[in-house]
C-alpha cells in the first residue's frame, strides 16, 4: 500500500500533465506551438517538466538546465500556451470553461 497507492497516483498526475501540455496544441511540426508550458510551483515538484518547449528542443539537458533554456523560447511562443501554473490552467479551462466559452481551451492547429 506504502508504494502502490503513491506510484499510482504520481504516475495519474504524469499523465495528466502531459496531456494538458499537448492538448490543442499546434501539432503541424512547424514553429514551437507544440506544447504548453507551465510556470510556477509545479517545476520543482517535477523536475522542470512543465517547461515542455525547453524539455522537448533539448531532451539530453539535465533538468536544472531548463528553465534558462526555456527563458529563450519563451518570447518565441504563443502566449496562449505559457501558463503561469498548471492548477491555474486546470480550474480556468475545466470550471470556468463550463460558465463561458472564452476561458475554454482552443486548438492552435493549423486546417489545411
Amino acid at each position: 500500500m506504502l508504494v502502490l497507492i503513491p506510484q499510482l497516483h504520481g504516475l495519474h498526475w504524469l499523465l495528466a500533465t502531459n496531456y494538458l501540455q499537448h492538448a490543442h496544441a499546434d501539432g503541424s511540426g512547424e514553429g514551437l506551438n507544440f506544447a504548453r508550458n507551465f510556470y510556477g510551483w509545479v517545476n520543482p515538484l517535477l523536475f522542470n517538466i512543465g517547461l515542455h518547449t525547453a524539455h522537448h528542443q533539448h531532451p539530453r539537458a539535465h533538468w536544472a538546465e531548463l528553465p534558462a533554456l526555456q527563458e529563450n523560447y519563451r518570447p518565441l511562443i504563443s502566449p496562449c500556451l505559457n501558463e503561469r501554473g498548471l492548477l491555474r490552467y486546470m480550474w480556468r479551462t475545466y470550471c470556468l470553461g463550463l460558465l463561458h466559452p472564452r476561458w475554454r481551451s482552443r486548438s492552435l492547429h493549423i486546417k489545411e
